[in-house]
């Protein structure tokens, strides 16, 4: 039997056009590839407080009847929260990581912190995940 990855999706900083439509993107391309798609719901504060109800945080595996109709709508169905980067604890996102064993890692988000954050868990932890970022924004800076 084949091994499935999983890869995940989260989306970090404010609520920005084009969220919705990358993640729906990348669950159609993950599903299309036998891949596990994992959306993890109110950013990484959500991924690291590990709510199990769906919507309140932590991660859950996404389907395509659940994101289809995402293309169209702004803002993030996923959630994101706009908190300092430094509210959210490097062991315990670590331990997420390897709770969920992840693979992979699409980053979306407006906010440089959370982007440098998870840059420096990457590179202190040596953890297997390959992550990749989706800088969406209006702001120019």
């Amino acid at each position: 039997m084949q091994k499935r990855y999983n890869l995940a999706i989260v989306n970090v900083g404010s609520p920005a056009g084009g969220m919705n439509a990358v993640t729906r993107a990348f669950v159609r391309l993950c599903l299309f590839n036998g891949i596990n798609p994992w959306g993890i719901y109110g950013g990484f504060e959500g991924f690291v407080a590990d709510d199990t109800r769906k919507g309140s945080g932590g991660a859950h595996l996404l389907s395509w009847q659940e994101v289809y109709a995402w293309a169209g709508q702004g803002g993030s169905n996923l959630g994101t929260r706009r908190g300092a980067a430094g509210d959210v604890s490097p062991d315990k996102l670590a331990a997420q990581f390897r709770k969920y064993k992840f693979h992979g890692m699409l980053i979306v988000g407006t906010c440089i912190h959370f982007l440098l954050l998870f840059g420096s868990i990457y590179m202190y932890f040596h953890l297997t995940i390959q992550p990749a970022i989706f800088h969406c924004t209006t702001l120019n800076s």
